[in-house]
């Protein structure tokens, strides 16, 4: 990040998990405490966006609900994986995106009791485990976030397992919410840029894969709403990760994701 004092030695001296919290937007009454806490938290917010990623291959199968909190009284990003298609709980959550201005990827691995944020330059492929997982530890790129990073970033996260709007039954489900660089419009800053960028969700359970359950380009727009292209590959699935170099506009999105889907089916052949 562009604010950054020091890195973080290894990803090792991290402890794992940093306590979730709870954030509140000034739009939606947001409780980030991984569950529909209200009727007008999602669903029903005027502002909020509801994508679904039909199940395709084993992968896919959730509702992703993005919302921007008010310009001027709310600084935050929020979004919830609404996992619908599943009934197991999960071991973890991996959020994965691009902040193109400061030329990084981020990973927030949001687990039972908290999370772990990492981070890495935009230019290559994140490495995945066998189960499909995203790679983590020495050698493997990713770094921890500093303080003064997670400060900056004000990350809150929870994951839980219970129904919803969609699904009656229980179901793995987990929110997020992070800080929106607005400093170049005067506003205050944050560790998200405006600008259009990659987002992935990946959901684990135990002794299972890590499918990617939604993937797309988001913009932040100055009316307070938010834009969502999917990004899928070239059987119409969610993908781990996003372009390699840059990340294009939303109209080139789809271009972009099958050339990507192509590079890291390459990868995972060698």
């Amino acid at each position: 990040m562009k604010k950054k004092v020091q890195r973080a030695a290894l990803l090792k001296v991290l402890p794992f998990f940093i306590a979730a919290g709870v954030a509140q937007a000034a739009g939606c009454n947001h409780v980030i405490d991984g569950a529909f806490t209200s009727s007008g938290e999602w669903v029903t917010c005027a502002t909020s966006k509801e994508i679904l990623f039909p199940p395709v291959n084993g992968v896919g199968g959730a509702v992703l609900g993005v919302d921007q909190g008010v310009p001027g009284q709310d600084n935050n990003l929020y979004l919830i994986y609404d996992y619908i298609g599943s009934t197991t709980p999960a071991s973890f959550f991996d959020v994965f995106f691009e902040v193109v201005p400061d030329n990084h990827a981020y990973l927030v691995r949001i687990g039972p009791s908290g999370f772990a944020a990492f981070e890495r330059v935009i230019g290559n492929v994140a490495p995945l485990d066998q189960n499909g997982s995203f790679l983590l530890g020495a050698g493997s790129g990713w770094d921890a976030l500093s303080q003064a990073d997670l400060t900056l970033a004000n990350f809150h996260a929870a994951m839980g397992f219970g129904p919803s709007v969609l699904n009656s039954h229980n179901h793995p489900i987990a929110e997020f919410s992070l800080t929106i660089d607005r400093s170049g419009s005067g506003g205050p800053g944050g560790v998200y840029s405006p600008d259009p960028a990659f987002w992935s969700a990946s959901e684990k359970s135990s002794g299972g894969a890590d499918p990617p359950l939604s993937s797309g380009i988001f913009g932040l727009n100055v009316d307070g709403t938010t834009t969502v292209t999917k990004m899928l590959d070239a059987n119409g699935a969610p993908l781990m990760q996003g372009s390699v170099t840059d990340t294009p506009e939303p109209g080139t999105a789809c271009l972009v994701g099958i050339g990507v889907f192509a590079l890291v089916a390459g990868r995972r052949r060698v």
